[in-house]
């Protein structure tokens, strides 16, 4: 008796253990069982897997959810999910997209998967759209024709382990923010778009071979922590900004694999091989002075721009400059530099900014005329705002108005007008050229 009364609990324990296989077939909330076939919710235990469907789902989210494995597949299936407060989907498993499959992250949604990531087959694509986030904690891999990865304005992907495109035509256009431990690209026409306003982080090594390449967009920023390498048939063209920490390796080619053009900046630890264009190329190793940092806070309306050296040979004086895009520059002032020495300097400089958001960069000048223009930072001062709220030209700026519950009773206003609110809190939200956000309280009496 005792034997059979084990073998049921066990083969009970088994049938939970593998968990259910469910789809979406109608538009709906991730709690309702009719959203799902069979009739239930997805858990932990349970897979998500959806194939070679011609529609488009939504699913809300209104908690968090955690499931096993997650698969589309075939077709031209679309699967959207979304949320109107913030909420967490975890994969535990694997997420695979293949074979013209669309997976869509709206506004709210954090996606977090720890398993692996696979784009392939005929493409698959991943969309992380505005307010919404993609934490991958396992590695990342896109391969086939068609593949395609956006990260919109306002969103992010964060991949925690490497990421490898290989064998195909596939597209990564990066508005937002993503960051990499690890990238290699290889095979078929890959190219990798950095758009203005867009940022690309990679904390450690890039390679670029067989075709594959970059594109960093007039404005758009990559930062790669580690080396970078540019093999025979990669390429790369830089308009904004492409910052290497460590060696970037290009073959001595002409023309060069690696073009910097006329609004460009190339700044890299050493530089190995062929980069030309008519924008500017620094070329660490041979610099005259050694940056440890260059940064900026708020003090009430002052923005306090601070930064140190290293070491400095022939350094004569440092030029500040101020913007209000990021892309039209004008002088702040000049730091007069210290020649030739060994030790650490520390300089400041004390600006009142006119507007909240400012983006500034320091440019170093030797004795000679040679010049390097540093790494653009911003500095947020919302006090510009708060301080002056009744007297500041709104003119190019975006208000969202919610009231204390966190509901929008105004979007898109390009003025504030303080007769079109009643007696209240109110938060601001105050977008400028560049999207950059600040929110900030407001009492009306």
């Amino acid at each position: 008796m005792n034997k059979i009364l084990l073998s049921i609990i066990l083969f009970i324990s088994s049938i939970y253990a593998f968990g259910t296989t469910y789809k979406p077939v109608s538009d709906g909330n991730f709690n309702i069982s009719t959203t799902w076939n069979p009739l239930g919710v997805p858990g932990s235990a349970d897979d998500i897997y959806y194939a070679w469907a011609s529609v488009t789902r939504t699913v809300t989210l209104t908690s968090d959810h955690t499931i096993n494995n997650f698969t589309l597949k075939g077709g031209s299936l679309t699967l959207v999910f979304t949320a109107s407060t913030p909420c967490t989907l975890t994969i535990n498993g694997d997420l695979n997209i293949s074979n013209n499959a669309t997976f869509i992250l709206s506004n709210n949604i954090t996606l977090v998967v720890n398993g692996q990531t696979n784009l392939s087959g005929d493409g698959g694509t991943l969309s992380v759209n505005s307010g919404a986030t993609a934490v991958f904690n396992d590695d990342f891999t896109v391969s086939g024709n068609g593949s395609n990865i956006t990260v919109e304005t306002g969103s992010g992907i964060d991949i925690n382990s490497t990421m490898t495109i290989t064998n195909g035509a596939t597209a990564l256009d990066i508005y937002g923010t993503m960051e990499i431990d690890d990238l290699s690209a290889s095979g078929g026409s890959q190219e990798i778009n950095v758009y203005s306003s867009g940022s690309l982080t990679i904390n450690n090594d890039a390679t670029f071979s067989g075709d594959a390449g970059f594109d960093v967009k007039n404005s758009g920023t990559v930062n790669v922590k580690g080396d970078m390498t540019v093999d025979w048939n990669g390429s790369g063209n830089v308009d904004g900004i492409l910052d290497v920490d460590g060696t970037l390796t290009t073959p001595n080619a002409n023309p060069a694999l690696v073009q910097v053009g006329s609004s460009g900046v190339l700044t890299a630890g050493k530089i190995v091989g062929d980069v030309a264009g008519d924008g500017t190329i620094v070329d660490e190793s041979t610099l005259p002075i050694t940056l440890t940092f260059f940064k900026g806070y708020t003090n009430n309306t002052e923005n306090i721009l601070i930064w140190q050296t290293s070491s400095e040979i022939n350094n004569d004086y440092f030029l500040l400059e101020y913007s209000y895009d990021a892309q039209n520059w004008d002088v702040l002032s000049t730091v007069k530099g210290n020649g030739n020495t060994n030790k650490l300097i520390d300089y400041s400089f004390v600006t009142y900014p006119k507007k909240p958001v400012v983006y500034y960069r320091l440019i170093q000048f030797d004795y000679n005329g040679d010049f390097e223009i540093f790494n653009i930072i911003s500095v947020v001062n919302a006090n510009i705002i708060k301080n002056n709220i009744k007297t500041f030209d709104f003119s190019g700026y975006k208000i969202n108005i919610y009231n204390v519950a966190g509901a929008l009773i105004y979007t898109d206003i390009d003025n504030f007008n303080s007769d079109i609110l009643n007696k209240g809190i109110y938060l601001l939200e105050i977008s400028d050229y560049n999207n950059s956000k600040i929110t900030i309280k407001y009492y009306k009496k």
